[in-house]
């Protein structure tokens, strides 16, 4: 199978997410990659993400590798969300703050910001200098390019970054 550069198996392209999220918050994953969803209801998969994807809209994704140096990486790693005092991200108000899981109230080793059309979580790379940001809008492109461009400087100013 050809794949674009960077492309590891079982993900999709960058700029496209398999999972939907609605304007609520809630996540809707398609049915799970390397099964034959149609056995149950005679669809292909791809069926069943483009009929949510109707319903809710398209969702945007991408990543972005941040340099950063081990001390910033280690800050991001124990950041509390009273370190992020913005309330707002690309136009639209910041809903939650997150730096532990919401089951079982584990650390993520990281930040997660949502909005009402969006979201961002930002984590320490395991086996490099950089930062890791995941970033979904549920608008538009050019609103996720907003959106990663003021999450990249919001995580830079909590880590006390200059970049």
């Amino acid at each position: 199978m050809l794949r674009r550069r960077g492309e590891r198996r079982g993900e999709l392209p960058q700029g496209r997410c398999h999972r939907v999220g609605d304007r609520q918050g809630r996540s809707h994953h398609g049915p799970p990659r390397g099964r034959d969803d149609g056995a149950r209801t005679g669809k292909d998969p791809g069926e069943h993400y483009r009929a949510i994807e109707a319903d809710l809209g398209p969702s945007y994704y991408t990543r972005i590798d941040a340099p950063a140096s081990a001390e910033q990486k280690a800050r991001l790693e124990l950041l509390s969300p009273d370190a992020v005092p913005e309330q707002a991200l690309a136009g639209d108000a910041i809903t939650a703050k997150l730096t532990r899981a919401g089951g079982n109230q584990a650390p993520i080793q990281g930040l997660k910001i949502a909005t009402s059309n969006g979201w961002f979580a930002a984590r320490p790379s395991g086996t490099g200098n950089i930062i890791k940001i995941y970033a979904e809008s549920f608008r538009s492109a050019a609103h996720l390019g907003a959106f990663v461009r003021e999450a990249h400087a919001l995580v830079n100013r909590a880590i006390g970054s200059g970049a």
